[in-house]
């Protein structure tokens, strides 16, 4: 049969590292998927609170809970497609992030400067 993902690599853990391996990757696996949950929760929590102010905190909550656990559900089956999209946009993200760093590479130079600066005169310690 044709594995894939997580299925593909716990074989791969299994026949190299016998049970041991199998162990190995679901541990790591399920931390990397709770970290991951965490940071995204914080990411975006930030993100409205910074755009719609601390009164939607409340609502993200909850629909963060119930889309954790729809994504939990569909997440290999029904949502495949959800996920590719999800892949993509947050590709996408890099774009307009690649264009801020180009247009603010001045500016970057010059606090580098200002930084190595204060560095010399003793201002900062390194």
């Amino acid at each position: 049969p044709e594995l894939t993902g997580a299925q593909l690599s716990l074989s791969a853990f299994s026949i190299t590292l016998g049970g041991v391996g199998a162990i190995i990757l679901s541990l790591g696996l399920a931390l990397f998927a709770f970290s991951t949950i965490l940071g995204w929760y914080w990411y975006g929590e930030t993100a409205l609170v910074y755009l719609c102010g601390p009164g939607m905190i409340k609502p993200f909550k909850i629909a963060w809970i119930v889309l954790v656990v729809l994504g939990g559900w569909g997440g290999a089956g029904i949502l495949t497609n959800l996920w590719d999209l999800s892949d993509t946009l947050n590709g996408l993200m890099a774009i307009p992030n690649l264009i801020g760093l180009l247009l603010l590479t001045k500016e970057l130079r010059r606090l580098t400067a200002d930084f190595d600066a204060k560095i010399k005169s003793g201002e900062l310690r390194k």
